[in-house]
């Protein structure tokens, strides 16, 4: 998976939730020493209100947590 893939799911995610996606978006790869890879992808990203934010297994490409912040 590359961080276009990742932005990808996110954004498919996020239209299925009928929240607001606004650029610029941010993504980034994690690398724990305990956990498996994900990526994190954030919208509007350093603007405050109307962010979301994502974290995605690397592996599997499944959502593991999201969330909606309008303020």
């Amino acid at each position: 998976m590359t961080e276009q893939d990742a932005i990808e799911i996110a954004s498919e995610y996020a239209q299925e939730q009928g929240w607001t996606w606004r650029e610029p978006v941010s993504c980034k790869r994690h690398v724990p020493w305990f956990r498996t890879t994900y990526y994190s992808v954030y919208t509007n990203s350093n603007r405050r209100g109307c962010n979301i934010r994502i974290s995605i297994d690397e592996a599997s490409g499944t959502i593991k947590s999201a969330c909606f912040l309008p303020r």
